[in-house]
């Protein structure tokens, strides 16, 4: 009865949302700087598929920003958003050989606890990170990581059908940490349907690394690579071109 009541409490009262659909650490952590510099916007910081039922409790605020992670379409079918009239969605998107790199660079650093402590199966029982340190050379490392990642990106192409739907907007990662020209950025305050449009189209600048004098400490720089699949090593470039050229030519890249 309890479960009832709370269902009809937030389909009566439930704000307009904004899901924010992310896939890797660039974009969440860019997502959690932007609500930094601008906390005049309801934001809830950490949905994951198996609570992505909590963007339809009720909530204060006129429209809330959801940050969702690592979502695929069937989660917002499962829970009815996929179709609500006040929903907008903003699929962050990479091209899958800069993940590759960065992920790589990234996780041999050891900062995610998660890639230094959880044995993975598919790695023979090592951890993410314990992994990448045996590897002989940087070829092997890209290998892991594209045999630890699929998933990630499998869940990031359901979303390609819905591109050219009113309610999505999908965001290169290369184009907004790049981008100078303050029209680009109106473009996704515009989107979101804001209150005070203005001020958050001044923190999605802010937030880039586009306006920023250094990199953050958990970038690797790999989204300004022009040509990240020939960045990769031979063996990774062979390997790649065999099991992740398919999730590129779904993105457009």
């Amino acid at each position: 009865m309890i479960d009832a009541l709370w269902t009809r409490l937030s389909l009566r009262h439930r704000p307009a949302a904004n899901c924010f659909l992310l896939f890797h650490k660039c974009g969440n952590n860019y997502t959690n700087a932007l609500h930094r510099l601008d906390r005049g916007q309801p934001y809830v910081r950490d949905v994951r598929m198996v609570t992505a039922r909590r963007i339809n409790r009720p909530r204060p605020g006129r429209i809330v920003n959801f940050r969702c992670r690592n979502f695929d379409l069937a989660c917002l079918v499962e829970h009815g958003l996929l179709h609500r009239p006040d929903a907008r969605f903003v699929v962050f998107t990479r091209h899958p050989a800069s993940f590759v790199l960065s992920a790589t660079r990234y996780h041999l650093r050891g900062t995610e606890a998660w890639a230094r402590r959880t044995a993975q199966p598919h790695l023979g029982g090592q951890t993410l990170t314990g992994a990448l340190r045996a590897a002989p050379d940087e070829g092997a490392r890209q290998i892991i990581t594209m045999t630890h990642f699929p998933w990630l990106f499998e869940r990031m192409v359901s979303f390609v059908p819905c591109f050219e739907e009113r309610a999505f907007l999908r965001i290169r990662i290369e184009e907004l940490f790049t981008a100078r020209d303050p029209a680009y950025y109106e473009q996704l305050a515009a989107f979101l349907r804001l209150g005070d449009r203005a001020a958050f189209r001044r923190a999605l600048m802010a937030a880039s690394p586009a306006f920023k004098p250094s990199l953050p400490d958990h970038a690797t720089g790999s989204f300004r690579q022009a040509d990240p699949v020939s960045a990769l090593a031979p063996a990774a470039r062979a390997y790649y071109a065999a099991h992740w050229q398919p999730f590129t030519e779904r993105l457009g890249y």
